[in-house]
C-alpha cells in the first residue's frame, strides 16, 4: 500500500499535526480564490500549512471527511496481504497465507515463529499473510 502524501496542520503557530494532502487541495480552492494562487499548494506546506482556523474557513467539513477516510484507511489496512519480509505475525492464530500462487490457512505457532498445517512445519512457503476476518457476529 502507498503511503500517503500529508499537509502540515498549524497550531497556535506550530506544527499539531497533518491532515490527508487531498483535504489540503479542498481548502486551497477557497485559499486561492480569496487570496489568490501566487502561493501554490506545495509552496503552503514547505512555510508550515494552514492553521486550524484556516482549515475551518477554507473547508468547514474537514475534520469529519479526514477522519472517513482514516477510518476506511485503516480498515483497508487489516485486509491487506502483509509480506513476511515486513513483518511476521504476533499472536498465536489462523492466518490466511499464500506462496503467490495460492492462498489456504495456517496456523502460527508464535512460540516457534513458524506456521504448522497438517502435522507438519514450514518455514520457507509463505510470502504472505493476512488475519482472518470474520463477519460481525461470528
Amino acid at each position: 500500500m502507498s503511503k500517503e502524501r500529508k499537509f502540515p496542520l498549524l497550531g497556535s503557530g506550530h506544527r499539531v499535526g497533518s491532515i490527508p494532502w487531498w483535504v489540503a487541495e479542498q481548502a486551497y480552492i477557497v485559499y486561492a480564490s480569496k487570496y489568490g494562487d501566487s502561493q501554490s499548494l506545495e509552496r503552503l506546506a514547505e512555510r508550515g500549512g494552514f492553521g486550524i482556523s484556516e482549515m475551518d474557513e477554507f473547508f468547514p467539513e474537514w475534520r469529519e471527511k479526514a477522519s472517513v477516510i482514516e477510518q476506511l484507511q485503516a480498515e483497508l489496512a487489516t485486509h491487506r496481504w502483509i509480506p513476511v519480509e515486513e513483518r511476521l505475525p504476533e499472536k498465536h492464530d489462523m492466518y490466511d497465507v499464500s506462496d503467490g500462487r495460492r492462498k489456504w490457512e495456517h496456523l502460527w505457532i508464535a512460540t516457534y515463529k513458524c506456521w504448522r498445517e497438517d502435522g507438519s512445519l514450514h518455514y520457507e512457503s509463505v510470502t504472505h499473510w493476512k488475519p482472518i476476518i470474520l463477519p460481525e457476529g461470528e
